[in-house]
């Protein structure tokens, strides 16, 4: 049973907002439990009239991270948060039909009461909102989707060319019952106004002060850093092309390559730090980057994007990395044009390995332009801070409508 919790505030209209999102919300996890770590407990710190009832799902030979995520709240908002982190039997269906059993096992609570402003919050993708439509607790309260990426992007590889359209007229169907969408992107915003949709920008939040460090020393070697999920979409299997193609020239004493995050090609980084042409680093929690970054250059940023790949809104990872002062490599593509234009970044076109390479050969050569351009990126992320996302947050989902 969820906990229950003093609903007192300091005044205004009491909102009860229940979360949804296909997520353990572990620290590590990515992009999504980035923002849970550091939008939601500023939201309940700012706004006294707000409850949080939060839903998530595990893996059953997974570790429960409710009470760490719980611990990033201050003390004073904990009354007026409960999470609810279930756990998936072992089975061979997908996550999303084991999250839904485990909601009609634990119901969820009853409605409020009338006085308040009550909000069905989905976090991700159409697989939050249909939920939300399943569960007339869920249904019957103002809907709010937040998209975090193109689903059918995301799933196109595991999608026949003939359901395609099929696929999409459901997406559609589904996600006009929202009665607002935001996005964390200007790229998911515009594939679904194209289709139709009316979808508000929300893009990410950064901890400025957090991730404020000293500038590249540039000092050989030049270390050069993969950061984020192993897979094809992110273009690990590019950065293994580039480490081979720079390793093969005259100037490959000069560079030092690491490489953290975790997914299907991370056996293959383990091979190649067996053979000493990279550092893997694992999986590390977001607290722990910040601490990686101090000793790290270059960051590369090469997650794909076109009309049918990619759609990932603004990058943490990216957002992050700017803030820390780091010089960027990134390509040449609207997914990352939404933060990054070639006078704060180098640009290469997109999938080209000996761009890349050039690129980081070309780095050591004009280390002041490189670290200017570095100075300016520090410069355009101070636009973007967490504040931010909660005032506009409220602004547009928290008042009365």
């Amino acid at each position: 049973m969820m906990e229950e919790f003093d609903r007192k505030t300091d005044g205004g209209k009491k909102v009860t907002i229940d979360l949804i999102m296909l997520s353990s919300f572990n620290r590590a996890g990515g992009g999504r439990e980035t923002w849970a770590y550091n939008f939601l407990p500023r939201l309940l710190q700012e706004k006294a009239e707000v409850s949080l009832y939060i839903y998530g799902l595990k893996n059953n030979d997974e570790a429960d991270h409710s009470s760490a995520f719980c611990s990033y709240f201050a003390d004073s908002s904990r009354r007026r948060l409960s999470v609810k982190i279930f756990n998936a039997a072992k089975s061979r269906l997908p996550r999303v039909f084991l999250m839904v059993g485990c909601l009609l096992r634990s119901p969820p609570r009853a409605n409020g009461v009338a006085d308040e402003l009550r909000i069905s919050l989905g976090v991700g993708s159409v697989i939050e909102l249909a939920m939300i439509l399943l569960f007339r607790n869920f249904r019957t309260q103002r809907r709010v989707l937040w998209l975090r990426g193109i689903y059918l992007h995301e799933k196109a590889p595991r999608i026949p060319f003939f359901l395609e359209a099929l696929a999409r007229k459901i997406e559609i169907s589904i996600l006009s019952k929202a009665h607002v969408i935001l996005a964390n992107g200007d790229d998911i915003a515009e594939h679904y106004r194209a289709l139709g949709l009316e979808v508000t920008v929300i893009k990410n939040g950064v901890d400025l002060a957090r991730w404020q460090m000293p500038p590249p020393t540039l000092k050989a070697p030049i270390k050069v850093a993969f950061v984020g999920r192993l897979s094809k979409v992110k273009g690990i299997e590019e950065f293994f092309r580039s480490i081979e193609l720079v390793r093969a020239r005259d100037e490959a004493s000069n560079f030092e390559f690491h490489i953290v995050g975790d997914g299907e090609y991370a056996s293959r980084a383990v091979e190649l730090a067996k053979l000493g042409h990279l550092k893997y680093h694992g999986a590390k929690p977001n607290d722990e980057i910040a601490e990686f970054l101090r000793n790290i250059d270059v960051c590369v940023a090469l997650t794909f994007s076109s009309s049918t790949l990619g759609g990932g809104g603004t990058s943490n990872a990216l957002m992050e990395q700017m803030a820390a002062g780091k010089i960027i490599i990134a390509w040449d593509n609207p997914h990352f044009r939404q933060l990054v234009e070639e006078d704060i970044a180098y640009l290469v076109g997109q999938g080209r390995c000996d761009e890349l390479a050039d690129t980081l050969v070309r780095i050591c050569g004009e280390r002041d332009v490189a670290l200017a351009k570095a100075l300016g990126g520090v410069e355009v992320i101070k636009r973007y801070s967490f504040q931010a996302q909660v005032d506009r947050f409220a602004d547009i989902i928290l008042a009365e409508h």
